[in-house]
């Protein structure tokens, strides 16, 4: 069997607990599941049915207890198939002729005979893999829950007062008549271990504050400080990251709490693990109205629209707090690179394959800014996209069949939709972006942010990933730290841009230009021992097309002319000197003053500015005002 979920259960015999592995990404198979349950597990017997000399029920509530799906939370739970398994039709049967007894002693059921009970307790029609319900009525999750409390006898009283499984959680008003406190505390909290719910691919839902949701135990911690060992087992299940916009956890699903695997093609990982994205709250509507934007963005940019977007596998409600629920990959492109792969091979496979996985990124952005939309009639409601948070942190690595590492577009947190007529144009102080990769026009005063937004943060990305080519992980490290400088709050960054002061006919004004030490870095890497054709190509392409703070005579390529460029670059490494051979450029003591855009800083800039008491550096050089391009339809330019 496929060894991807892991049910915690109780050997009762050998009074251990022991793991029980019944995952598979095939169609499940009840053969298969009957022979490990009955191999494993220990169905109801003749020694869970003993009577304690007072009356009592100790020896089934062991039984039950024992035989609990563990949560990590210590929400044990059953599911309703394992129920089935667990409960034999004619062990059933001889406990509640003895429960019958029992119950006689202090109540006087409605039927005398225990068939009838038990073709409710017991039905004849088992549920299916993702069932909540069998097709008849039935007690069976009663039965469990007052086998837990140690109450089973009065399995009898529920089922006279028409009180099935059907009408589980109860509330405590109706709990009440049948029990007082501490019992009544127990049944109201209890009766969700026996009534989990199931996720459904591609659907929101909303569940109840106290609902016990279908999470098994995991062991494994992915995400450590030092990125020293990523498959080291740690007996840790829920293992968080929090960045700014959300709290992300490893978790593992119950598989028959969930249909991922009937969609293999869109998820990844369809029997997981899983990624759990939880929101963090903002305040008010905000919290919901964000979870509907990343939702909407999700739904409308997945891996049915291309291979290299991550799919969403379901989204839920739970109490106040909303959840996206991820393929879980076990690294992203900060991680691989620091630590699968800190020094990379020069070699032709590496190289061609950064080559492809940059080509099929571009290309997934590419259908974010400018999806294909032939079902839409009119082109004003054509809907155009932006991520907006483009770093190597959302990028994450799956293997391909073949077991090659696949460049993953991931986290639409920041990300937008915008209708023909507004495109992506959006005042820049109503953004939210990542500081190290914003483009300069996050600052300026009257300007908007567009997809070219996406450009430039890909440049500083693909800028970090050809460092990492030549030089590892280490280089990278070397490049941010050349480049952090005070920002305009004074606070150090390692941002790409820097504002500075010029004069112009006896008037200073404010001004952006590329950081001095980041190009430069384009001048290191092209007289590296080790640079090719290939990297000098695409340095030049990320420095001319990408890194480019936009003015009236220069504006930054969109995706489809990158693609383009990328495709050339593909096609060339077919050549394999083209790939590997060497052949640095000779180093230059100075690469020249930069272009300065004139711009005005933004007053949410400036006020950051003035309260810093940072003095912006004064630098002369040829100017050109500072103006973003018009954004338009790549595909489809007359509808600009």
């Amino acid at each position: 069997m496929n060894q991807n979920i892991g049910i915690i259960v109780g050997d009762y015999l050998a009074g251990e607990v022991i793991k029980l592995k019944v995952g598979s990404s095939e169609s499940f198979d009840d053969a298969e599941l009957e022979q490990d349950l009955h191999g494993k597990l220990n169905p109801l017997s003749d020694k869970d049915l003993v009577v304690g000399l007072n009356g009592s029920f100790d020896a089934l509530a062991t039984f039950f207890w024992k035989n609990l799906n563990e949560h990590p939370e210590d929400k044990d739970f059953f599911t309703l198939r394992l129920l089935h398994k667990l409960l034999p039709a004619e062990k059933v049967e001889q406990c509640l002729a003895m429960l019958l007894i029992e119950a006689k002693k202090a109540y006087r059921p409605r039927w005398e005979n225990v068939s009838d009970y038990l073709q409710l307790i017991y039905p004849q029609d088992e549920p299916s893999s993702l069932s909540t319900s069998t097709g008849t009525k039935s007690c069976i999750r009663l039965f469990a829950l007052l086998g837990l409390m140690g109450t089973p006898q009065d399995v009898f009283k529920f089922i006279d007062q028409d009180i099935c499984d059907d009408k589980l959680p109860m509330e405590r008003d109706s709990i009440k008549q049948f029990y007082t406190n501490p019992k009544l505390q127990n049944f109201y909290e209890w009766q969700r271990r026996v009534n989990v719910p199931c996720f459904e691919y591609n659907k929101h839902q909303i569940f109840e504050e106290q609902a016990i949701l279908p999470f098994i135990k995991g062991s494994r911690n992915q995400y450590d400080d030092q990125y020293d060992n990523a498959d080291r087992q740690k007996t840790q299940n829920h293992l968080t990251e929090r960045g700014g916009y959300g709290e992300v956890s490893y978790v593992e699903i119950h598989e028959e709490c969930h249909n991922f695997h009937d969609n293999p093609i869109s998820l990844r990982t369809p029997t997981g693990p899983f990624a759990l994205k939880r929101l963090i709250r903002l305040g008010g509507r905000m919290t919901e109205i964000e979870f509907k934007k990343e939702a909407g963005m999700l739904e409308k940019f997945n891996g049915s629209v291309h291979h290299n977007i991550v799919s969403v596998a379901s989204t839920y409600k739970h109490g106040k707090d909303y959840f996206l629920l991820f393929p879980w990959a076990d690294w992203d492109l900060a991680k691989y690179c620091a630590s699968k792969d800190p020094i990379p091979t020069m070699d032709p496979p590496k190289v061609r394959w950064l080559a492809k996985q940059c080509f099929n990124l571009v290309e997934a952005i590419h259908q974010v800014h400018d999806p294909p939309d032939p079902d839409r009639l009119q082109p004003t409601d054509k809907l155009y996209g932006r991520h907006g948070d483009i770093k190597a942190e959302n990028i994450l690595i799956f293997e391909s069949k073949d077991g090659e590492p696949e460049f993953i577009l991931a986290d639409f947190g920041l990300g937008a939709l915008h209708h023909d007529h507004s495109k992506s144009e959006v005042p820049n102080h109503k953004i939210q972006t990542t500081p190290g990769l914003k483009p300069p026009e996050s600052i300026m005063e009257g300007a908007v942010i567009t997809r070219s937004f996406d450009v430039w943060s890909l440049g500083c990305l693909f800028l970090d990933l050809l460092t990492w080519l030549l030089g590892g992980w280490q280089q990278v490290q070397v490049f941010q730290r050349s480049r952090m400088s005070p920002y305009i709050d004074g606070q150090e960054s390692d941002i790409y841009f820097d504002m500075v002061t010029t004069e112009t006919e006896k008037t200073v004004k404010t001004g952006c230009i590329v950081k001095k030490k980041v190009t430069e870095w384009f001048g290191g890497l092209h007289s590296h021992k080790h640079c090719t054709q290939f990297v000098h190509d695409f340095l030049d392409m990320i420095e001319e097309q990408m890194l480019i703070v936009e003015t009236t005579e220069r504006k930054r390529s969109r995706t489809k002319a990158l693609l383009e460029r990328l495709k050339t670059f593909n096609d060339g490494c077919k050549n394999e000197a083209y790939c590997v051979n060497a052949v640095p450029r000779p180093a230059l003591s100075e690469r020249g003053t930069p272009i300065i855009a004139e711009a005005q800083l933004s007053l949410q800039a400036s006020i950051a500015l003035r309260k810093s008491g940072r003095k912006l550096t004064s630098l002369h050089g040829h100017t050109e005002k500072a103006e973003q391009a018009r954004e338009q339809d790549e595909n489809h330019p007359q509808n600009s």
